[in-house]
């Protein structure tokens, strides 16, 4: 903890964090790095308990939850930071609770139908020991997802890094418990959920009070004129939502598909070391750019251009010493993580090159896409992705180049995506 204060004591050194957007990226980011940095410093220890599959196991459950979370929150959250007044905010949250309890007591059928049925491209077998977590999952992530959206609303951002830091913490500590007593998949898989409800558990204690006051003038008729109300953005937003994260996602999916599960483990870890360390700045960036975003639209536009042209230039500066790590990936990758299993980690994750550039660019930024309500183009933008991820993965597999040029063809495709996502956010801007 005194280093994660160093370090931002530095950070505050370097310039002026008096504004909001500058102390909300400033809490959150010196959050998000202590609670990104610490699985990945503890990669290496984790890798040696854990093999490839047991991590293989763990990126199609996390996969799976994904997708699930944003079916039962039907991105109830983009809808609650859009909120003018508390009482409306209020109303959401029930309705996304709502909505996330009903969808939970649905996926319990729909894991239990996957084990004896192949389901879009899952191979459900994988998980038929750790299935029964899946709606528990869903459960904590989705009241997680709902609860950070209240704060972003607001642009109080200081509960959100605290309780992704208690969430990273719990994860590893349960994670390292599950590898010494040799748990395998279920070590990780356990941590992952428990961890979740650790971070839902302070995210309500600094919310509760404030929640009580909105939810006093709830009735049941404004309820249902609220549900009413948001119908139609509700439905855009959550298959935009849906189709995002499936284009995220879907990967670790279509590998498990057509790949084993040990080159599952290698993508998932490779992934998470690719993007971890820098999604803890663009994460900060991106949820501190959509609350100050979200009073400039109405506010002061041209002040919305400018912290527009310096961010991305900052995100563009950050992404090249990124892309020469991931380069660098085959000649240390191996050594670091101590098995000859994880050696072909390493071009996996130069591989990624391209994706993980384009991300760090233009992902902080897309919300004003949300913000200005042009989810429809982000749906077709979203719908395009996915059926790219589905067809480079299947030609991939059906005709066994190998996993490495898969996840290259993969990568230049999401690279032109996000360079369409990028100059679509600059267009709408500065309109």
């Amino acid at each position: 903890m005194e280093m994660l204060r160093a370090w931002r004591r530095k950070l505050q050194s370097h310039f002026d964090a008096s504004s909001r957007f500058k102390k909300n990226f400033l809490r959150v980011a010196s959050a998000s790095v202590f609670a990104q940095a610490l699985p990945i410093l503890a990669s290496p220890i984790m890798t040696r308990l854990y093999s490839p599959h047991d991590f293989g196991v763990l990126a199609l459950f996390v996969a799976l939850l994904g997708v699930s979370v944003a079916m039962a929150t039907m991105r109830f959250d983009w809808l609650l930071a859009a909120a003018h007044t508390r009482k409306a905010a209020a109303h959401i949250v029930v309705l996304g609770v709502l909505f996330v309890v009903l969808a939970c007591l649905a996926f319990v059928g729909i894991c239990f139908f996957g084990l004896y049925h192949e389901v879009a491209f899952v191979d459900w077998h994988t998980l038929d020991r750790f299935i029964w977590l899946m709606p528990v999952a869903v459960l904590g992530s989705g009241l997680q997802t709902l609860l950070s959206g209240w704060f972003i609303r607001a642009a109080h951002l200081t509960p959100v890094a605290r309780a992704r830091i208690r969430q990273s913490l719990a994860v590893v500590a349960l994670g390292l418990i599950g590898g010494v007593h040799a748990l395998g998949a279920l070590g990780l898989i356990a941590a992952t959920v428990l961890g979740t409800f650790i971070g839902v558990g302070g995210l309500f204690r600094s919310a509760r009070n404030d929640l009580a006051l909105g939810l006093a003038h709830i009735r049941t008729l404004s309820l249902f004129a609220k549900a009413r109300s948001i119908r139609r953005r509700m439905l855009v937003s959550g298959a935009t939502g849906i189709i995002n994260v499936s284009g995220l996602l879907l990967p670790a999916i279509m590998i498990s598909h057509y790949f084993s599960a040990v080159e599952l483990g290698w993508y998932a870890l490779m992934q998470r070391l690719a993007t971890g360390p820098v999604g803890t700045v663009t994460g900060a960036v991106g949820q501190s750019f959509w609350g100050e975003a979200r009073s400039l639209s109405h506010t002061d536009t041209r002040a919305l251009q400018t912290l527009f042209e310096r961010t991305s230039s900052r995100l563009a500066l950050l992404s090249i010493p990124v892309a020469a790590a991931c380069l660098a990936g085959p000649w240390y990758v191996g050594p670091i993580f101590g098995r000859e299993e994880w050696q072909g980690a390493g071009k996996v994750l130069a591989a990624l090159t391209p994706f993980v550039v384009a991300q760090i660019i233009a992902a902080p930024l897309s919300s004003v896409i949300t913000i200005k309500r042009h989810e429809k183009w982000l749906f077709f933008w979203d719908l395009t992705r996915t059926l790219f991820v589905i067809a480079v993965f299947s030609v991939g597999g059906y005709y066994g180049i190998g996993l490495t040029t898969a996840v290259l063809w993969y990568a230049i495709g999401m690279a032109v995506m996000y360079a369409l996502l990028f100059c679509k956010t600059r267009r709408i801007i500065c309109a």
